[in-house]
């Protein structure tokens, strides 16, 4: 029987308890904290055949910007499709797999709209969302994190599970009351801000 996230979204993992841990580190990644890599691993240790983390994981190691960690990155890719192959991924977390072999191709623009297209079917996948905002912030597309915000707002509720994760979309939702360029000061932080020092600490990398 499919198991779901916190966000409500189809994943490929058999077990529950594991279920758990991936949405610690969902969490974990969201609120920039150095626990982000112990949690994957342990999801990775209880199911290597989850692609979706495989995929993860090469997505956080390029998002560090060190050109030694590519082939770790180029590992995840290969075990993100030797698990595809086994597992069957649903399409969104396939999507993740592709955004990941986009980036290492060198199109980090395409990989920023393949999460962004994973976003429009599945709006509350915050996941995404972060990593699609934190492409893009790297590229400085600053036009590009506003619009892929605001194409996942109407769907975003109050009762999100992990909205207070995300003050990004919290301002924006409000962006008519508040100055457009506050709102921006917001999102950017959100999306920059202590990401590059968290990943950087947690995976041995400098910041963004």
């Amino acid at each position: 029987m499919p198991h779901c996230d916190a966000m409500e979204l189809e994943i490929t993992l058999a077990r529950s308890k594991t279920v758990a841990e991936w949405d610690r580190m969902v969490r974990a990644f969201l609120s920039h904290s150095a626990e982000t890599p112990a949690h994957l691993g342990k999801v990775l240790e209880a199911d290597p055949d989850f692609a979706l983390a495989w995929a993860a994981k090469g997505l956080f190691y390029l998002l560090l910007g060190r050109s030694e960690l590519v082939p770790v990155a180029r590992d995840a890719l290969a075990e993100a499709r030797r698990a595809a192959a086994v597992t069957q991924p649903t399409v969104r977390e396939q999507g993740y797999v592709e955004a990941l072999a986009a980036f290492l191709a060198g199109r980090p623009s395409l990989a920023a709209e393949m999460l962004g297209e994973i976003v429009k079917v599945h709006p509350t996948d915050m996941l995404a969302v972060k990593l699609d905002q934190a492409i893009r912030f790297i590229l400085g597309d600053r036009k590009g994190m506003e619009q892929s915000m605001l194409a996942a707002i109407p769907a975003i509720g109050r009762d999100h599970p992990l909205l207070g994760l995300c003050p990004g979309l919290h301002v924006l939702r409000f962006r008519r009351k508040w100055r457009l360029r506050f709102c921006r000061a917001v999102w950017a932080r959100w999306a920059g801000g202590r990401f590059g020092r968290c990943l950087g600490s947690a995976f041995g990398g400098p910041c963004l």
